[in-house]
């Protein structure tokens, strides 16, 4: 994948922005879909029916209506960018970025966890893992406490491998 405004590494997947304030952070991520490929799917629940390979960008961000939301993109425009809301009551979403910065730690992946402002440019090409917390609005009265986070740790593909 060639790198362009957002993605500014070639190969890039992964990318996002910081916000210390809610609704947080948001975060991109890119792949590669091969000509008509009917089992990859983008945050819209469609895949590449395109005679050539394609490459989706699934934006995930909170709105102001306190949404999860996810843009989905097309870099061949095969078909029109298009966001949909994916779960509502999110207060916040936090995103860091699990990179190897000691070349002495032979343990997992990541050794560091970052967000998007503490990345530099050549670190979006080693995220292994990222990890996700959404904060939501408790709705079990008397809301205490008021709200819940929900927080995963993601391994990339280039970390996990594939599934086939």
């Amino acid at each position: 994948m060639p790198a362009n405004v957002t993605f500014v590494a070639p190969g890039q997947a992964v990318f996002g922005t910081f916000a210390a304030a809610a609704p947080g952070d948001s975060i991109s991520v890119r792949f590669a879909a091969a000509a008509g490929d009917a089992n990859l799917f983008n945050c819209l629940g469609l895949s590449n029916t395109a005679a050539a390979t394609d490459t989706f960008t699934n934006t995930f961000s909170v709105n102001a209506q306190k949404q999860l939301q996810c843009t989905a993109t097309s870099q061949l425009g095969t078909f029109a960018p298009k966001t949909v809301p994916l779960v509502t009551g999110v207060e916040n979403l936090t995103i860091l970025y699990g990179i190897k910065r000691s070349a002495n730690d032979t343990g997992s992946c990541a050794d560091t966890y970052l967000n998007a402002s503490q990345m530099l440019v050549a670190d979006w090409n080693s995220v292994c893992s990222v990890s996700v917390a959404i904060t939501f609005t408790n709705p079990i009265p008397p809301q205490n406490p008021p709200t819940i986070t929900i927080r995963r740790v993601i391994a990339t593909m280039s970390a996990a491998g594939v599934n086939s």
